[in-house]
C-alpha cells in the first residue's frame, strides 16, 4: 500500500496508488476509516493533509488489517479446513494460503 512505502514521511491523501486507481473513492475511504479506528492510521487536516501509518509497518501485522477489514478468521474454520481448501479451491488458492498463514503464525487480533 501507498501508505507503507511514503511512511513516515507525508500522509498520503486516499492511499491511491497506480494499482488501486480502478477502485472507488469512497471504498478505499471507508476501508481508511476502518483502519483509523483500528488506530492502524491516522488522519491528518489541512491542505497537504490526508492519512499516514500510526506505527512502522514492520510493525502492522497482515491479521490485524484481515481482522480489522473482515471480521475474525473463524468463519473460515480451522487450519486443516483451510488446507483442504488450499488443495481443491483453485480459483480462490492463494487467498486462503494467505487466510491459513495467518493463522498457522497466531498473528494478534486486533
Amino acid at each position: 500500500m501507498l501508505l507503507a512505502r511514503r511512511y513516515p514521511r507525508a500522509p498520503s491523501r486516499s492511499g491511491k496508488s497506480p494499482k488501486t486507481k480502478k477502485l472507488p473513492e469512497k471504498f478505499l475511504e471507508s476501508i481508511l476509516l476502518e483502519l483509523k479506528h483500528a488506530r492502524i492510521v491516522e488522519s491528518v487536516r489541512g491542505a497537504k493533509g490526508g492519512y499516514r501509518l500510526k506505527r512502522s509497518p514492520s510493525k502492522i501485522f497482515l491479521g490485524e488489517i484481515i481482522r480489522t477489514t473482515d471480521g475474525p478468521l473463524a468463519p473460515l474454520g480451522d487450519a486443516e479446513s483451510l488446507r483442504r481448501l488450499v488443495e481443491h479451491d483453485k480459483k480462490h488458492r492463494l487467498l486462503f494460503s494467505v487466510f491459513l498463514a495467518v493463522r498457522k503464525r497466531g498473528l494478534r487480533h486486533s
